[in-house]
């Protein structure tokens, strides 16, 4: 269900009667027991920017109601700061419609389709208004544009019920949309006509051609953007300046800190999970990783990932048997331009396993915009068409050439890696690509008292250990005593039991046993000619190992004693084993 804050309090048959009256009030100084007028100048104050010594409010005084309702219709907006509760439910919702502009760049879009047909139907009707637009959670929340509502209703696509997705706070559901059909038809080049025995609007090109009102709402795509650092009113007289005819919101509160970060630490230490929990605390607080946000993109690199996948590239396309290449955006380029539709909205592009893939080639050109200002904004730029085009230009920018525009990071996207130590080998990072980014350490510590993930672990007939005991000693075990790197350890969450049905032992045994033989045993004993190893002299290969586990002691004498909690923390002589005797190295 949709929610919209509107008033009752419209009055659109005498709407220019209502805009002198407030012109009026406004300019002779707000009389406090004048409640008759005071109602409908504060109705015309949030929906038409009238106030004290406003130019909206000079512009009706001179009667010039037509510049002053266009502006209306160009700007107004959700979210609009109607009241404080209002305000933080829209954004909650994540509302960014500009209704009554877009119902005229319907309009035209319509005409334009059906040039040259005189039967054509170019009107748009209250229930398409109402269905297509308003009813539609997708162009309520900017995932949509009015193309995509053109081409759905062209199409014929089944559109939203008004009455079962919208409730109106603060009016009744059918005045809304009726007040603002009205509202723009009182523009001059808005005509009405009657289609299917309905009034419906359609557009007067002869009239609109010529006049200069009706190309800059066409072209206009701004929104104003709430700043939660400033108080309501404030906020609230942000808005009203907004809606004053010449005013623009280029830059006005647009959300600023974005930065270049990468987490790293063991496999399993929950890297991941961690940055869906800070976008969730920090920046979107209804964020789930399992329902994703339109604020977010995500993308796994690996070997295979390139350049063209990151960007985008040009793939064939078959239409009526007739083949053609279309440009489809890659993750970066998505997130770009997502960002810079929405400047007050932070944006996050996060880079799993980054060190899996060769990142120098991935990125490309854009290593150049890494570089950031105190706001978060690139202060390099390059010049790429593709990303351009794709990203940057907008319809209103015309026929401007995307190879000469610049392409930048904007202050409110934000770059978010994560690294696996064990991987870093596959792709190394050059140190002019890792200085760009912030480097946060996930730690495999956890609070055992607080730790869920924690199931009992029989690693033998007659030994069983939690899975805290068992990692944190085995990450003790690696550094200080097989004398290798943080890398090789794991992270509490390299094995997720959760609700499973296999016993956490066959877990550990499936999942974690070919990582300690691999990637841990066989590179220690390597290191120190077989004098260290992290099992028994006894178990000769990774089949021992595995039929072994669970049944007999498959660990060396050391770091049982040091799972019992009795062994020394020091390491073993390099001259002997790990339990006394010597086992050749595969």
């Amino acid at each position: 269900m949709i929610e919209y804050p509107f008033t009752n309090d419209m009055r659109t048959d005498t709407l220019h009667e209502s805009l002198k009256t407030s012109a009026e009030y406004f300019k002779d100084g707000i009389n406090g027991n004048d409640k008759s007028n005071q109602n409908v100048s504060n109705t015309m104050k949030i929906y038409f920017g009238l106030d004290v010594g406003k130019v909206n409010t000079d512009f009706v005084l001179n009667n010039e109601y037509n510049a002053v309702i266009a502006e209306a219709v160009k700007k107004f907006q959700f979210p609009y700061p109607r009241t404080s509760t209002a305000l933080k439910e829209q954004k909650e919702e994540h509302l960014q419609m500009a209704p009554m502009r877009d119902l005229v760049k319907l309009l035209y879009f319509k005409y334009v389709a059906n040039i040259g047909r005189e039967d054509a139907d170019v009107s748009v009707s209250p229930e398409q208004f109402k269905d297509y637009m308003l009813a539609n959670p997708k162009y309520a929340t900017g995932e949509k544009d009015i193309h995509d509502v053109f081409n759905d209703i062209q199409n014929g696509e089944s559109s939203f019920s008004y009455e079962n997705n919208v409730t109106v706070v603060g009016g009744e559901n059918g005045r809304m949309p009726r007040y603002m059909f009205a509202i723009v038809s009182k523009l001059p080049w808005i005509k009405e006509v009657v289609t299917k025995n309905k009034k419906s609007l359609a557009l007067d090109f002869s009239e609109a051609k010529n006049d200069a009102k009706f190309w800059d709402l066409i072209n206009y795509n701004e929104y104003w953007h709430p700043n939660d650092e400033k108080k309501f009113n404030e906020q609230k007289a942000d808005y009203i300046d907004y809606l004053q005819i010449g005013q623009t919101n280029e830059s006005t509160n647009t959300f600023k800190g974005g930065r270049n970060i990468i987490y790293y630490g063991a496999p399993g230490t929950g890297k991941s999970y961690r940055v869906s929990e800070e976008i969730k605390h920090d920046y979107i607080a209804d964020y789930s990783s399992k329902q994703g946000s339109p604020d977010v993109f995500r993308a796994t690199l690996h070997p295979e990932y390139s350049y063209s996948d990151f960007v985008g590239q040009l793939l064939p396309k078959v239409e009526q048997e007739r083949v053609t290449y279309e440009f489809t955006p890659g993750v970066f380029t998505s997130a770009l331009k997502h960002a810079i539709s929405y400047p007050m909205r932070p944006t996050f592009l996060i880079l799993e396993e980054m060190s899996r893939a060769n990142v120098a080639a991935v990125f490309g050109d854009i290593f150049q915009l890494l570089d950031r200002d105190e706001d978060g904004r690139s202060e390099y730029t390059i010049n790429n068409g593709l990303i351009a085009q794709n990203a940057i230009l907008s319809d209103a920018d015309g026929a401007t050439d995307p190879n000469s525009c610049s392409v930048y990071l904007p202050e409110n996207l934000f770059i978010v890696g994560t690294v696996n130590t064990s991987d870093q080998n596959v792709f190394a990072m050059d140190t002019a690509f890792k200085r760009r980014f912030t480097w946060e350490y996930v730690s495999p510590k956890v609070d055992e008292a607080s730790f869920e993930n924690n199931p009992d672990i029989e690693i033998s007939s007659d030994m069983t250990v939690s899975w805290y005991k068992l990692y944190t000693t085995l990450n003790d075990f690696i550094t200080r005593d097989l004398g290798l790197t943080e890398d090789k350890q794991i992270g509490p969450y390299f094995i997720k039991f959760g609700h499973s049905q296999m016993n956490p032992g066959k877990l550990v045994k499936d999942k974690l046993l070919q990582y300690l033989w691999e990637d841990v045993d066989v590179v220690a004993r390597r290191m120190n000619g077989g004098a260290r190893s992290l099992f028994d002299s006894k178990i000769a290969s990774f089949a021992d190992l595995y039929d072994s586990f669970g049944q007999k002691t498959v660990f060396s004498n050391k770091f049982i004693e040091k799972l019992k909690g009795s062994a020394s923390n020091d390491s073993l002589d390099e001259g002997d084993d790990a339990d006394g005797s010597e086992r050749a190295e595969d």
